[in-house]
């Protein structure tokens, strides 16, 4: 049987010089080589891949050496999850990943037999948000031309202007899904020595006509060939079904000229999975897609399995023919038999994906055939959150298999293109795309739709930004360049997000290393630009992989994931930890038990935006499972500051103090191979100056003022740290507010302070706030806060003119013997003497200022 043919990407390569310096000069926009890929060439061109990175590594990526490596990475996993150092534990997750729920043909058997291998403890599945519940999916095509627009005879209506322009169509497949050829009317088939295909109005099983094949075989071939003609829609391929959703095909065929050698087919491709392979090969399994066959045939009756592909046969009349395939019962019948011994294989009817839908006809011998088509509908009843409920359930199976690769589901918000998000949450929710069209400010009743798309895009995406939020989730900004060639300078870019607010987004996936004809320096260049323009977003590492084949998570490039700090595995924990910007990302086959953190001296880590009235900074790096040759660079302020080698780490390494500047300063440093493949990078601890209008939410927030530093900081968002300082006292303000994401007040924030040299404070008021206070040495607890308010410290006494220590007649001579004129020590800050600081004295008369400094 000839299969279609293998698709053709047309990709774009850049310059491979990944280790060139992070601040070296580049222009916004450099000229790209196109490249095609050989039609020889396995089926890599996912959106997200790069032939330039196709062996990454530059070593074998067979044989006996990789193995061992998988059994060390295996055996890491009996220890339990995680890599630990120094009582810290962090947990690597591939945080952008698709199964068969998404479009691509991966499957969730071999994505986590890849985490597997790679030592990946987390497969944080993030499959489509539409392709879950369907949104305004196509499902039937009415054969009455090569094309119909896409929402003819669909059960739904569209509530977007693209939605009406698209097409639905039938055509020869193109080399790739990516090249959208709609109305395609002819193509001949080379293996057949005539084809036919034209349109119908004497037979039509409904409307008005059908479509007629008609194919002549070779004299001959014995081999069966065929002529498929596939249903294509738009490029969101939005024919596709999960199995899971209990699928059925249906399809009218009517066999005029039919026989043993030639006669009608229909063929279904699913996703992939694992098979075995002989001893000799150096892999143990191969990838292979599963295939279901329907064809007419009166004389053979049993189902036929042969390895990956399922032969069914169907009875006919010289009639209409209306068949309902089952497609899940007949992948149930033929494959999940398959279950070799623990963990693989094992394959679960639901874990496919209904990826292509082939009708057509095949022939040998010289035979003729022809027949016509009609009347194709995709039926599913499992959606929405009953279907992500099915994948869970899948993915709970596939942890009791393999306990060493925890799973988690998130969801890729994804409607519009290209950018899309995916939130991370205990309370997923699945966005009804229906009810927030006509709940967003630009629904036009009259139109039945969205009046102005982008806007409402623009609009959406914070929405969905902003309920993520109220739910407790996080949520990353993915492939900031989306998808295919896009020639969008750095700067561009830039502003690009600086205007939308990133959407609000907590983390930006930085960790591609050559993707949409953007390299990794790119990616870094945004992020740290980012940092400048007061957006503190979170950088991780992803690979949105679709469908890998066999190690291309050891092989390939596009591999970086991503470690968390947490207390544990679990689903809360993690998202704890990335609330707190206690993440690096890296590479897990050069990189797989290393760590890296950063330490301020006063106890600020990695992720923690610090409000300082500081000049510079000390900073130490924390460093472990680097190879001595290893390079490291210091990022300060998005320039390399310094340069070192992975041996002056033991595993700390301090750096120089550095200045900051007006605006703040960040740092955040890069781990290299000594031949400069990228292995490691940690996120950024800031110092700034003033915080963001909307306050620093407790995981990050923290201070450095007036020697006054925060120990811990739970339940609550920091709004401002102020420090004032009169003529023999100091106060300092910190407002804080205790708003929960869903609008609420909490009752419970707690804020430690070390007060340092200063001592516990003189006075201390909280004004709009409840809780309490306590002292101990030099650490003072504020606990059970709750509300909006301020924190006031004050140290010395601003009555005191004379700074004696006391309150009495001789601070109130100074004020009327100094009344009315500029002061250089006044008592009220405002610079010179008068009625405030008459009161000022008045309101502390009596009192003495011991121990104020």
């Amino acid at each position: 049987m000839i299969r279609s043919a293998v698709p053709v990407c047309l990709l774009v390569v850049t310059s491979l010089a990944l280790g060139h310096p992070r601040h070296a000069e580049r222009e916004d926009v450099r000229p790209f080589a196109k490249y095609i890929l050989p039609r020889d060439v396995a089926e890599i061109c996912d959106h997200t891949l790069s032939p330039a990175l196709a062996n990454f590594y530059g070593d074998d990526v067979l044989g006996d050496a990789r193995r061992a490596w998988i059994a060390e990475q295996r055996s890491r996993g009996d220890a339990g999850l995680g890599v630990t150092h120094r009582g810290k534990t962090a947990y690597s997750a591939q945080m952008h990943i698709h199964g068969s729920m998404s479009e691509g043909t991966g499957s969730m058997e071999t994505q986590t037999y890849e985490a597997w291998n790679a030592g990946v403890d987390i497969l944080w599945w993030s499959d489509h948000d539409h392709r879950i519940t369907y949104h305004h999916h196509v499902s039937t095509f009415g054969f009455e031309d090569w094309c119909e627009f896409w929402v003819n005879n669909e059960p739904w209506t569209p509530t977007l202007q693209f939605e009406v322009n698209k097409y639905k169509s039938i055509n020869r497949p193109t080399f790739s899904d990516d090249i959208y050829q709609p109305c395609n009317v002819m193509y001949v088939a080379p293996e057949f020595a005539s084809t036919a295909a034209d349109f119908s109005e004497d037979h039509a099983f409904e409307g008005a006509r059908s479509l007629r094949l008609e194919v002549t075989a070779e004299e001959g071939d014995f081999t069966y060939r065929e002529w498929p003609w596939q249903m294509y829609s738009d490029g969101r391929q939005s024919w596709r079904r999960s199995l899971a959703s209990e699928v059925t095909l249906h399809l009218a065929i009517l066999p005029t000229v039919i026989g043993p050698d030639a006669r009608p087919m229909i063929r279904v491709e699913l996703s992939d999975h694992l098979f075995p392979t002989p001893p000799e090969d150096p892999e143990p399994f191969e990838f292979r897609q599963l295939t279901l066959v329907y064809y007419l045939s009166n004389t053979e009756t049993e189902p036929v399995l042969d390895g990956a592909e399922y032969r069914v046969p169907l009875a006919y009349v010289r009639d209409w023919n209306a068949y309902a395939l089952d497609i899940t019962a007949d992948v149930q019948a033929a494959f999940e038999l398959i279950d070799g011994e623990e963990p693989f294989p094992y394959i679960e009817a639901g874990d496919n994906s209904a990826h292509r839908i082939f009708f057509g006809m095949e022939a040998r011998n010289g035979a003729r055939g022809e027949a016509f088509f009609d009347a194709l509908r995709i039926e599913d009843v499992v959606r929405g959150d009953a279907l992500l409920d099915e994948q869970r359930a899948m993915a709970d199976r596939f942890e009791a298999r393999v306990p060493e690769v925890h799973q988690l589901h998130g969801t890729e918000l994804s409607l519009t293109a290209p950018q899309h998000l995916t939130e991370f949450s205990e309370n997923l929710e699945l966005p009804d795309y229906e009810l927030l069209a006509r709940e967003s400010p630009w629904w036009d009743e009259g139109l039945g739709m969205v009046s102005d798309q982008q806007a409402f895009k623009e609009w959406l995406f914070a929405e969905l930004v902003r309920r993520a939020h109220a739910r407790g989730g996080v949520v990353s900004y993915n492939h900031m360049w989306g998808g295919g060639l896009n020639l969008t300078s750095n700067q561009e870019m830039l502003d690009r997000l600086i205007a939308n607010n990133a959407y609000g987004c907590d983390i930006l996936e930085v960790g591609y290393r050559d993707r949409h004809a953007h390299e990794l320096p790119d990616y870094l260049w945004v992020w740290d630009e980012l940092q400048k323009a007061g957006i503190y977003i979170l950088g991780n590492g992803a690979s949105d992989l679709h469908g890998p084949t066999p190690g291309q998570w050891l092989t390939h490039g596009q591999n970086l994931v991503t470690w968390i700090f947490a207390d544990s595995p679990a689903e809360a924990d993690l998202i704890n930890g990335l609330k707190g910007g206690r993440l690096y990302f890296g590479d897990p086959r050069l990189f797989p038990d290393g760590m890296m953190d950063i330490m301020s001296d006063r106890g600020h880590g990695m992720g923690r935006i610090v409000q300082t009235d500081r000049d510079t900074a000390s900073v130490s790096l924390e460093l472990h499972g680097a190879d001595n040759p290893d390079e490291v660079r210091v990022i300060v302020d998005g320039d390399l500051a310094a340069t070192h080698t992975a041996s002056e780490f033991d595993p700390y390494l301090a750096v120089p103090e550095f200045s900051i500047g007006e605006a703040g300063s960040f740092v955040r440093f890069e781990l290299y191979r000594n031949n400069g493949q990228d292995k490691g990078f940690s996120n950024h601890l800031h110092f700034v100056r003033s915080l963001p209008a909307s306050g620093v939410s407790h995981q990050r927030a923290a201070f450095d003022v007036a020697g006054v530093h925060t120990m811990d900081v739970d339940a609550l968002t920091l709004m401002d740290v102020s420090r004032l300082d009169m003529c023999h006292a100091t106060i300092l303000r910190i407002e804080v507010h205790t708003h929960q994401a869903d609008g609420s007040t909490g009752s419970d924030g707690w804020l430690m302070l070390d007060t340092g040299s200063r001592g516990i404070p003189d006075g201390v008021e909280v004004v709009n706030l409840g809780g309490t206070w306590s002292t101990n040495h030099n650490l003072m607890t504020f606990d059970g806060l709750s509300g909006a308010g301020i924190i006031e410290l004050r140290w010395g006494c601003p009555a005191d003119a004379t700074g004696d220590g006391l309150v009495d007649f001789d601070d109130l001579n100074v004020v009327l013997q100094e009344w009315g004129k500029i002061a250089a020590c006044d008592l009220t800050g405002d610079g010179e003497f008068g009625f405030d600081d008459l009161n000022e004295v008045l309101s502390f008369f009596g009192t003495g200022c011991e121990g104020g400094r």
